[in-house]
């Protein structure tokens, strides 16, 4: 009997340091739900900041004061209502987020679709490899705001439409340029070959292919021809002859590298 008397003491006293344990490990998960909840409506206040809509903040209302009241019920022991109000908040923010970044994200898309468009232009006039490469990363980066979307990653989405336009925005601020005097367009366009080559010098150098060697032949050739002409002042002639020497040797490079019909050689 004495034996059967223990065995339920340490049974129970086993049951009080479980019950201990779980409601200490519940407590730990509770405060880690409320500081994520409180990221977010911090997250969120910063977009609503920016675009201002009154469903969205009317939810961001009802999260913060749930989150409160969430808090001050746990602190007097009601754990059930301090579970259900925290379930309020992060239902209110998370649908309140859906509205911001749909809204946002909408903007952008608008905003990086008119950059696409006037970068395309600007290309198509300059036939700029550095450009090209900025627009194509553009490019990949609003595929992936896509695909985030299809998965209702919102957050992810804005990302890469934020990065997308980012990288359009550096590529039109060559636009810019446009504004100079002429002679300084000559030496812009004078350095972009020089470094264009000098970055692609070995890859150029080492690939034996006639049509190649024929490509970066007529690049210098043309290059030499621009540096004459900026000797003489005629600039205009000499940022044409610089932007087509800077097209052969993409042209060469590509083939090079396997990216182009190896018989394309026209300028």
């Amino acid at each position: 009997m004495r034996k059967m008397k223990h065995i339920a003491f340490l049974f129970a006293l086993f049951c009080l340091f479980a019950n201990t344990a779980i409601y200490a490990q519940n407590a730990n998960i509770y405060l880690q739900k409320v500081e994520q909840t409180r990221q977010k409506i911090k997250f969120a206040r910063d977009i609503q900041f920016a675009v201002q809509n009154p469903e969205a903040g009317r939810l961001l209302r009802i999260a913060d004061a749930s989150l409160r009241r969430s808090v001050n019920a746990a602190r007097k022991g009601r754990r059930l209502i301090a579970r259900r109000l925290l379930k309020r908040s992060q239902d209110a923010v998370n649908t309140a987020l859906k509205i911001l970044f749909d809204q946002h994200i909408a903007i952008r898309r608008q905003k990086l679709e008119k950059m696409i468009g006037d970068a395309e232009s600007l290309i198509n006039k300059t036939h700029d490899p550095e450009m090209e490469k900025l627009y194509q990363q553009a490019l990949q980066n609003k595929e992936k705001a896509i695909k985030a979307l299809r998965k209702n990653d919102f957050k992810q989405a804005l990302f890469f439409y934020n990065k997308a336009v980012f990288l359009l925005k550096k590529l039109l601020h060559d636009e810019q340029t446009k504004e100079k005097p002429i002679d300084q367009l000559a030496e812009d366009e004078e350095y972009r070959f020089s470094q264009f080559y000098k970055k692609n010098k070995d890859v150029l150098q080492s690939v034996h292919n006639p049509i190649v060697e024929k490509n970066v032949k007529n690049a210098l050739a043309l290059a030499d021809k621009a540096k004459n002409a900026q000797a003489d002042s005629n600039f205009q002639q000499a940022i044409e002859d610089y932007r087509r020497a800077t097209r052969l040797l993409t042209r060469a490079l590509n083939i090079a590298t396997g990216k182009n019909d190896k018989n394309a050689t026209r300028d």
